[in-house]
């Protein structure tokens, strides 16, 4: 069997949504999608082509270590 493998989304737990939201949204300019959980405490990006950023607030503590293995990274163009 033969298919094809893409990136479809990547979440986040944030701290503050609000600031977060205003980070992905007002400086990187990602434009807000339809929310399809309807849930209120997660926001979604759209990072391009059927590809998100999923935004959920709850996270209370910073992780103790930060590897750098553990990120994502977007490019852009000017």
């Amino acid at each position: 069997m033969s298919f094809e493998l893409k990136l479809d989304h990547v979440s986040l737990h944030v701290k503050d949504l609000v600031t977060s939201v205003a980070f992905y949204q007002g400086v990187l300019g990602l434009p807000e999608i339809e929310n399809k959980t309807g849930r209120p405490h997660i926001r979604w990006f759209g990072l391009g082509p059927q590809m998100s950023l999923h935004l959920i607030s709850g996270a209370v503590d910073a992780p103790d270590r930060r590897p750098a293995a553990t990120h994502f990274a977007v490019a852009t163009r000017q």
